[in-house]
């Protein structure tokens, strides 16, 4: 079973997509990241075509103990009540459980055909509305103030003038590409 991510179908504008969807690559790619990864996906489906006995999981945004993403960072402080702005809220994720990918990883093992693809999702959300249900878990307020992600994008080429994009988490600093 071949694990990558369902970020490989690129931007779907809010549509709910299955397996099938091609990405569109009039759009390009949202970091180097998610190019090496669409690459490597290529390479994959060209093995599968040449009869290699491969069946691809390609789990959505996953959280759960120990995550150390970005949004993982955000939801766990959001969770604790100690996160005092967000930014990339407007980016959409599809949430999946680490358990869970765990479990789909092996189900697709133990059923899955090779050659196909599965897409291990939960329902798609904006990072702000995840924010705003962790906080609420967590019987805490959700945070007023956001960094708007247009904003984060104007800073980039001054950043990388002055270095400091390399101060920002790699992921963040990738994501806001």
């Amino acid at each position: 079973v071949y694990t990558l991510t369902v970020n490989v179908l690129g931007n779907t504008h809010g549509q709910v997509v299955d397996e099938t969807c091609a990405r569109d690559l009039a759009e390009g790619f949202f970091s180097y990241y998610d190019l090496t990864k669409f690459q490597a996906h290529e390479l994959v489906r060209a093995r599968v075509a040449g009869g290699a006995p491969i069946a691809t999981a390609m789990p959505g945004g996953v959280y759960g103990p120990g995550d150390h993403s970005e949004a993982g960072g955000q939801l766990a402080l959001a969770h604790g009540g100690k996160l005092r702005f967000f930014a990339l809220g407007d980016i959409g994720l599809s949430w999946t459980y680490v358990d869970d990918v765990a479990d789909g990883i092996v189900r697709i093992l133990d059923r899955g055909r090779l050659g196909e693809s599965y897409i291990l999702s939960g329902p798609s959300l904006l990072l702000r509305d995840a924010v705003g249900a962790a906080a609420i878990a967590g019987r805490k307020r959700p945070p007023r103030l956001a960094l708007p992600t247009g904003l984060l994008r104007l800073f980039i080429p001054v950043s990388r003038r002055f270095g400091a994009i390399g101060s920002l988490p790699a992921n963040l600093a990738e994501t806001i590409r």
